[in-house]
């Protein structure tokens, strides 16, 4: 508990020592504004202290701000009291002046927010200005009221006096104080450009020290250039440096006789003056809206460029080929994805068209889907490519890039390599179809197959065979052996069965040790007969399995129909003929007609 009532003790104390730092600050610069107003009657050209201390709050954590105003006030009643101003002068002019500072810091705060954020900087403009205006307005009004009240002093000159004083010193201290924190070190330029800055400030000082130490020629508008270039340079921070070297400047050789504003024949002071905030005051208007500007699209830019490497790693990233094409079929955009693809890079494929990049017969195959894209036709579509020596099936989408005017400025496609997929569906698809074990047809097949050329035999008149084959014994061979050499037998037994059997001819595993072949374009009995004798020889050679000969045969039943029949019918002739083929011994068929 000791090290955390010590830990809190010291940073109250650097608090207080930061607050008391405040106050010499803002107590210092309200002496000098004072003592600087004796060559000009009385009249305060800029006055820094509320802008010092507004940029020190803007600049801080909001839990100071109740200690740094206290501190700014008591030094600024001090700084007064000190110079032997009355009484009522004091404490007017001090409540006012730390009362203008309160309201633009406070008005930022709750109305904005965070002010360092570069997305606000319009509204942190908008903002300032106004607050900033209905605060000395406010303060001009006590100020100008109490002396007129209990020093008789004229209410309008003293109104003017300080508003223009103050809204200069507001605008121009407040600003190059929060710059000054926010950037720090920057402010003179980053590391390896400070030389440049240095350059650039020498400049605008050499060129307002030139401008205002003769009092011949009216050569005001010769400190725009170097400022704006500073400007343009160094954003903020030339503003910043850039504007307060030409107010010290400006003031300083004004005080002291010199420039533009001598050329004002038999004026006194108060002109002087006056003309003097009406030069910085412009200079002020004229380059902090080109400040505000550049930093916004500087802003915006960086954006951009990371929303762009936002886009470019997702893009690159995605397992699809991204492509953006113009409506000349140049490409503008490929991901990584799409060079991994072709094998290119992406400076050979930007600019170019897509005949120039893909090869001649895959553009072929793609052409009509591009010349629909850019007639303005959302296409997909599925295709078989070969990239490399290596097949790919794909599925692309091409969407065309509408403009507002409607036309077509090109499209964009994503294609995926669903190589995997495809051989997924291709594989359940044959699934769906054939048997797992043997690989023949199996009954959904077969029962499809049969519907159709039972179909064809009906417009053509022409006879049908079908073969029904059991293995003799099977359950007697799978009980001895083993499930195992059970499911060998039947995979031998397909193979030779498909390997005895002519191309346009099905065979198909019905179920267990059923099995089937459908005969198509015949003229007579003959063929299928042929056929089943040959299946029967087939079947009677050993099958060796685990170094084990088992020895098996087959009974068939070909039914045959010169007359279109059912599948029914068909079906009941085969079965007959095999009923009369086990019968018979087995190892053996028979063959049932059917007119």
């Amino acid at each position: 508990m000791r090290i955390r009532a010590s830990e809190e003790l010291a940073i109250a104390s650097s608090d207080i020592v930061r607050a008391l730092a405040v106050g010499v600050v803002v107590g210092l610069l309200t002496w000098l504004a004072i003592d600087l107003t004796r060559p000009t009657s009385g009249i305060t050209i800029i006055w820094p202290a509320s802008g010092v201390l507004a940029g020190i709050l803007l600049t801080s954590p909001y839990r100071l701000w109740p200690i740094y105003i206290f501190a700014g006030f008591a030094a600024n009643l001090s700084a007064r009291a000190l110079y032997g101003d009355p009484w009522f002068i004091v404490a007017c002019r001090g409540i006012a002046s730390t009362l203008e500072a309160c309201i633009v810091v406070y008005a930022l705060r709750f109305l904005v927010g965070n002010v360092s954020d570069p997305a606000n900087l319009s509204l942190v403009g908008r903002i300032a200005m106004s607050s900033t205006l209905i605060a000395v307005v406010i303060s001009a009004f006590l100020v100008a009221a109490t002396a007129t009240l209990f020093d008789a002093a004229p209410f309008t000159a003293t109104y003017v006096a300080w508003f223009a004083s103050h809204t200069l010193g507001m605008v121009i201290f407040a600003t190059v104080v929060g710059i000054a924190r926010d950037l720090g070190t920057n402010l003179f330029g980053r590391p390896g450009r400070r030389l440049k800055f240095a350059r650039t400030m020498a400049l605008v000082a050499a060129t307002t020290v030139f401008v205002f130490s003769q009092s011949r020629y009216p050569l005001l508008f010769m400190v725009y250039p170097p400022l704006l270039l500073a400007v343009f340079r160094h954003r903020f921070a030339g503003w910043a440096v850039g504007i307060a070297i030409v107010a010290i400047i400006a003031v300083a050789l004004t005080l002291h006789g010199s420039g533009p504003m001598a050329l004002v024949v038999a004026a006194t002071a108060k002109p002087y003056a006056l003309l003097l905030q009406i030069f910085i005051g412009v200079t002020c208007l004229t380059t902090l809206p080109v400040v505000v500007v550049l930093a916004e699209r500087g802003h915006f830019a960086a954006e951009l460029r990371d929303s762009e490497h936002r886009l470019r790693a997702i893009t690159d990233n995605l397992p699809a080929m991204v492509t953006q094409v113009d409506a000349e079929q140049k490409y503008t955009f490929v991901n990584a994805t799409f060079c991994e693809t072709f094998g290119l890079e992406p400076a050979a494929v930007l600019g170019r068209t897509i005949p120039e990049v893909l090869a001649p017969e895959l553009y072929e195959n793609i052409r009509p889907r591009v010349e629909a894209a850019l007639r303005g036709k959302r296409v997909t579509f599925e295709a078989g490519i070969e990239v490399n020596g290596r097949s790919i099936y794909r599925q692309a989408t091409y969407i065309p890039d509408i403009a507002t005017d409607g036309s077509v400025r090109g499209f964009y496609s994503m294609t995926y390599d669903i190589s995997e997929l495809q051989a997924a569906k291709l594989e359940l698809a044959r699934l769906a179809q054939h048997d797992n074990l043997t690989g023949l047809a199996n009954r959904n097949k077969f029962n499809e197959r049969l519907d159709l050329a039972l179909a064809k035999c009906h417009r053509h008149h022409r006879p049908i065979a079908l073969i029904c084959l059991d293995i003799d014994f099977f359950k007697r061979i799978n009980d001895s052996y083993g499930h195992a050499a059970g499911d060998a037998l039947l995979c031998e037994f397909g193979a030779r069965l498909q390997h005895n059997l002519r191309a346009t001819d099905l065979a198909a595993r019905l179920g267990g040790d059923e099995f089937a072949v459908l005969i198509e374009d015949i003229d007579s009995a003959e063929i299928p007969e042929t056929i089943a004798r040959k299946l029967c020889a087939a079947m009677r050679p050993a099958c060796v399995v685990d170094g084990v000969e088992i020895f098996f045969s087959a009974s068939i039943g070909v039914g045959f129909c010169r007359t279109p029949p059912t599948a029914k019918s068909l079906a009941q002739l085969a079965d007959m003929a095999l009923y009369e083929a086990k019968a018979a011994g087995r190892d053996t068929y028979r063959v049932l007609t059917a007119d």
